[in-house]
């Protein structure tokens, strides 16, 4: 079921005299948005008009899963969501305690020997082939770097000398979004990791959220699956294939990991249409 906003009669002057108040407020009641989306929603608004709310998250143990396999056993991040349609965000994020899977003492760093940090912007979507339903959303992360036509996610070197990673030892690791490239928004970038979007329930399982849901503490699950969504374009007002890949070690590279999202403000927050 499509819920698309449905303004009342109340005359054009009235209709743009009252958008144009909400735009400088920079929130939206839940379902304004008469296209596009998905959007972020704060605390039963939707956050429009270019409004920002700054986030921290957290988050246990995440993979790199290619050619060979990068384990970091904790994960935490700063940034900010975006009131734009769709809706934006950009991040640091830290890669904590970094190693080489199977091999503990082969450090993986581009901080320090077992730190790595990742500059990030993503998008929300829709699910492939489901533009403006409920059911789900997906986080799409890109590149935040100044070279426009560098699409290196992160770069990073292993170390811990030849009894710890044998061969691998002072290797330079690369890891390049080679997913779509979304030129709006001043993202300019391919896209790398489709990450769920949901919440933790009173056990720690990740749970999806609809549309519409709000949450104290929101959370993101990167499974590596699937590869495929639909966003919307608000330059050529089209949803759009979009398509999120990594590439490491020369070959396919996934990202694996769940994360918990808390505002700042302490709001609650979600997503909708």
């Amino acid at each position: 079921m499509l819920r698309k906003y449905q303004p009342k009669a109340f005359g054009v002057v009235g209709l743009m005299t009252v958008l144009a108040a909400l735009a400088i407020s920079g929130t939206f009641a839940a379902g304004a948005w008469a296209e596009g989306g998905p959007v972020w929603l704060v605390k039963g608004a939707i956050l429009g008009g270019g409004a920002k709310e700054t986030f921290t998250s957290s988050g246990g143990v995440f993979k790199l899963d290619g050619t060979t396999n990068i384990e970091c056993k904790k994960e935490k991040d700063t940034g900010e969501i975006i009131g734009t349609n769709p809706g934006l965000d950009l991040a640091t994020i830290a890669f904590e305690e970094c190693f080489v899977e199977g091999k503990p003492t082969c450090l993986a760093g581009n901080v320090t020997a077992e730190l790595i940090e990742v500059e990030v912007q993503s998008l929300l979507v829709y699910l492939h082939e489901k533009p403006e339903t409920t059911e789900h959303a997906y986080d799409a992360f890109f590149p935040d770097n100044s070279e426009t036509t560098n699409n290196l996610f992160v770069e990073f070197t292993l170390t811990g000398g030849i009894s710890a990673c044998g061969l691998l030892n002072g290797v330079k690791v690369t890891v390049n979004a080679t997913g779509s490239l979304v030129t709006f928004d001043g993202i300019n970038k391919k896209c790398g990791v489709l990450a769920e979007a949901g919440h933790l329930n009173g056990l720690s399982e990740f749970i999806l959220s609809e549309a519409g849901q709000e949450f104290a503490a929101g959370a993101l699950n990167s499974t590596g699956e699937p590869e495929l969504a639909t966003m919307w374009n608000p330059e050529t007002k089209i949803f759009e294939l979009l398509t999120c890949k990594l590439e490491a070690f020369g070959g396919v590279a996934l990202q694996l990991g769940i994360s918990d999202i808390t505002l700042v403000s302490g709001l609650s927050f979600g997503w909708e249409l």
